[in-house]
């Protein structure tokens, strides 16, 4: 499921958060995968594309930074004014005409008071730290996550930029040489939703939050074979994401636009501007299952076991290792079906 509305965090209660926070909880106890846009204004969360400079603070889009969203920002292709090294002049038998894999930047196309026709001002990729929810336990074991101890965002980031659009026909438009441009994080989202899709077919299961598998298998990377930005050789064939260590998602307005200490710098590893980076399908869809975790057995009693209609009832919920030893945390969930008050109840685990 994805979604790209977005609404900066600088707007809302803590109160509101928690509303958008539970939605999504619901979604991932479901074992649904929702996929959320990380913004298209870079750091600069609550301002819109077309304005000249920003005038919000630094922040990101609650949708997005709920723990229990992925949420995808964008990079964008750099040939380094090497086209014909990329790309075909023609589409061959399979109607493509990439040559490899193309060099990777964060997306950021921002402009001032030079910007090309039809330019957004301050299109780049939306990232940065969540000031309502957290880190969640997911988010660790990479390097370059900020010790913060508050959620960042993004989480992975597919092409997003005008540059290198998403080319859509419509109505028929194709037959006549037309097609559509689209770009922002709201073509990366459903992009990497079709990944997932993939990723369900191959396994047979649903995969709810995503995040507890993407970051394992980004810890277990050597980044120092999978840089996405530089502009010789490629990222090794086992890579599973395309590190991306240059750009920022600085945007005009904000403090440090234009220098080095601009917000929010790409770096090896994970960042707060393109996340883990992109993505290598075929090998995050074949890897997907090389990442498990312990089962656990969830047992539900009450006490007293019987009681007259009105009354008051006790409600233990225990959940232990299948195998082995340790005590389990976490949320749990009790889920009502009625047809009259359905709903979800979360429970966070105190001692199992």
């Amino acid at each position: 499921m994805t979604e790209s509305f977005g609404g900066c965090e600088s707007s809302i209660s803590s109160t509101e958060a928690a509303g958008f926070s539970a939605l999504a909880q619901e979604a991932a106890a479901q074992g649904i995968t929702y996929i959320v846009s990380s913004g298209d204004t870079g750091t600069a969360g609550c301002d819109k594309l077309n304005e000249t400079v920003a005038k919000g603070p630094v922040t990101v889009s609650v949708l997005a930074a709920t723990p229990f969203t992925v949420a995808v920002g964008g990079t964008m292709f750099n040939e380094n004014g090497q086209d014909a090294t990329y790309w075909n002049t023609t589409n061959s038998a399979l109607l493509a005409s990439a040559k490899s894999y193309i060099p990777e930047n964060v997306w950021n196309e921002t402009c001032t008071t030079q910007c090309p026709a039809q330019a957004a001002p301050l299109a780049a990729s939306g990232g940065g730290a969540s000031v309502f929810f957290a880190k969640p336990p997911w988010q660790a074991g990479v390097a370059g996550i900020p010790t913060d101890g508050f959620r960042d965002l993004p989480d992975v980031s597919l092409t997003a930029a005008s540059h290198d659009p998403y080319l859509l026909c419509v109505e028929g438009s194709c037959q006549s040489g037309n097609a559509f441009g689209v770009s922002g994080t709201s073509a990366s989202a459903p992009a990497f939703a079709g990944i997932m899709a993939l990723v369900n077919q191959k396994t047979h299961s649903r995969q709810g939050q995503a995040n507890y598998v993407l970051y394992k298998l980004a810890a277990a990377e050597t980044l120092s074979q999978c840089n996405a930005s530089k502009t010789t050789g490629l990222p090794a064939n086992t890579c599973v994401f395309n590190d991306v260590t240059v750009g920022n998602n600085s945007v005009p307005g904000e403090p440090g636009y234009g220098t080095p200490s601009a917000q929010f710098q790409s770096t090896v590893g994970y960042d707060q501007a393109t996340g883990l980076g992109s993505v290598n399908v075929n090998n995050l869809v074949n890897g997907w299952n090389s990442v498990t975790f312990r089962p656990t057995t969830t047992t539900l009693s009450l006490a007293p076991p019987t009681f007259t209609h009105g009354a008051s009832a006790n409600v233990n919920i225990s959940v232990t290792p299948s195998s082995g030893t340790g005590t389990p945390t976490g949320d749990v969930s009790l889920l009502t079906n009625s047809a009259v008050t359905p709903g979800v109840t979360f429970f966070t685990l105190n001692s199992g």
